[in-house]
């Protein structure tokens, strides 16, 4: 059995995410209740604890939440600071419901079901240069109304990917409580330097390869970029390639 912690009335940041967001919780201590922690949570979320489901840890086990384990202390658990906990909410079913509703409801049911057969889900690779999380945030920005083509190829667009970076580092510092250290892993200023370093550093790639090509004449001769096996020809072309994607290596296609 554990032992009471000595610090079980400090408080603990604990991250939740719900279907609707995540939230952090300050208020809970070590020496805290199951029943205070869903009380919390029922407030947040505006739901009776009957629907709730709570799970903790990783892999994620199911907190148990039956009457007997209410009076538990959360350092009992463990739950402890900078945990994520997972609520999921289970659908409210009417009490009443007449056959004319059960029969618009299965039609329903079945116009959603003839919908989603027609849809599928297609796996993309983008490329593994330290901004492939951003550029797949913005190609599916980009591709919303779903114009391109299915297996469209996926580049990294410096230019836009910068620009994101910029952003989100601005963001992150403009709400130092909002993204605290237990939202991020680390400390905001930490986090922002993290994302600027890295865009730095891309940079710094991209003008090196620039000023390899000034010392080179590549004018009239064909390279392939061996990134993705895109032919160019010409010293403009190898650079624009370059600023669109970020790709640096590239050979020479003899005849």
């Amino acid at each position: 059995m554990q032992a009471c912690p000595l610090n079980s009335k400090d408080l603990l940041k604990l991250r939740c995410r719900f279907r609707t967001g995540q939230y952090t919780l300050n208020d809970l201590t070590s020496d805290s209740t199951i029943d205070e922690l869903l009380q919390t949570i029922t407030s947040l979320i505006g739901v009776t604890q009957s629907r709730i489901s709570l799970y903790y840890g990783y892999p994620p086990k199911k907190l148990d939440c039956s009457i007997s384990s209410l009076s538990k202390h959360l350092w009992e658990i463990p739950i402890r600071s900078g945990d994520m906990l997972t609520v999921d909410v289970t659908e409210e079913k009417p009490a009443n419901v007449n056959s004319q509703n059960v029969k618009l409801q299965s039609h329903k049911h079945e116009i959603i079901s003839n919908k989603q057969s027609e849809s599928h889900i297609v796996r993309l690779c983008a490329p593994s240069d330290n901004s492939c999380l951003f550029t797949s945030v913005l190609f599916c920005m980009n591709n919303e109304d779903n114009h391109l083509k299915i297996g469209t190829k996926v580049i990294t667009n410096i230019a836009e990917v910068s620009n994101l970076r910029e952003l989100i580092s601005g963001i992150v510092l403009s709400d130092p409580i909002k993204y605290s250290e237990a939202f991020l892993g680390m400390s905001n200023e930490q986090y922002s330097n993290q994302i600027r370093q890295i865009l730095f550093e891309a940079q710094q790639l991209a003008s090196k390869a620039r000023a390899e090509w000034a010392f080179t004449d590549l004018s009239s001769f064909t390279l392939l970029c061996r990134q993705c096996d895109a032919p160019l020809v010409g010293q403009e072309a190898a650079q624009k390639h370059a600023q669109l994607t970020g790709h640096t290596q590239f050979r020479e296609i003899t005849h």
